[in-house]
């Protein structure tokens, strides 16, 4: 049965699916992780793309609110009011919408340098003045909402430039920490001695998104890196520590 919506009663269903807001304070709950649904309301509220154009509000409405999709973008009465809803809806949101994302990869350690007090990173595993970070893929035989193939409005690939290139080659830890480290990849059979490396990224705008209608776009932002954690566990339950400037200087004046 139709329900005879108008521009509140919609107005309300996007609010029960709507934004909530990200906030640094949340201890690690405000950054998300990446997703299509997730870069797809990003790019839109960075007006990466041309909400007034019906064709980017549909597939906008598709990625978002499926189900409302689903049930009312055959009416074209109910649908126009959709539409207008969720174009306001964008327009108000101001900063409730993500733009604080984590990255996890995975990196291996060399032996420990016990005269700096270190474990470099494997040659493979080294940033040198890293500038662009690829952040997610979304596969292609994935559906968005019933839809088969690609949507023609948004990107499938997602890169960011950062403000300060990123140089990663080592993570200092005391020797107790060492210890308590080998010990635990050496019980988990870790013999390539890799950990998990985070990133917390912050994205501040769309530079630029590329491809045409029949191909999958790629969306390139500008961000920078908030901070880079390192953790034992896949789960990213054992902090071993964080990569700054800030730490390794507090750890060099505590070994002289």
């Amino acid at each position: 049965m139709k329900y005879n919506l108008n521009i509140l009663f919609i107005s309300m269903i996007l609010f029960m699916f709507g934004f909530s807001k990200i906030t640094l304070s949340e201890s690690g709950n405000g950054y998300a992780n990446p997703s299509f649904k997730n870069l797809s309301k990003t790019i839109t509220m960075l007006s990466g793309v041309n909400i007034l154009d019906n064709a980017v509000i549909d597939d906008y409405a598709r990625i978002i609110y499926c189900d409302l999709y689903k049930q009312e973008f055959l009416d074209d009465f109910s649908w126009v009011k959709v539409r207008r809803a969720i174009r306001e809806d964008v327009q108000n949101a101001n900063n409730s919408f993500h733009r604080y994302y984590q990255v996890v990869g995975e990196v291996n350690l060399e032996r420990y340098n016990f005269e700096e007090g270190y474990f470099p990173l494997t040659k493979e595993s080294m940033l040198d003045k890293v500038g662009s970070m690829y952040i997610y893929e979304q596969v292609y035989n994935v559906p968005s909402c019933g839809h088969v193939g690609h949507l023609k409005s948004y990107a499938y690939f997602y890169s960011v430039n950062i403000d300060k290139p990123m140089t990663v080659k080592s993570i200092y830890l005391s020797r107790d920490k060492s210890v308590q480290l080998v010990d635990y990849l050496e019980e988990k059979n870790n013999l390539d001695r890799t950990i998990y490396i985070r990133f917390r990224i912050k994205l501040d705008k769309v530079i630029d998104i590329d491809g045409g209608e029949d191909v999958r776009k790629k969306a390139l932002l500008s961000g920078s890196v908030e901070a880079v954690d390192f953790f034992a566990d896949q789960e990213l339950t054992m902090h071993i520590g964080s990569h700054d400037g800030v730490a390794k200087k507090i750890n060099r004046r505590k070994r002289k």
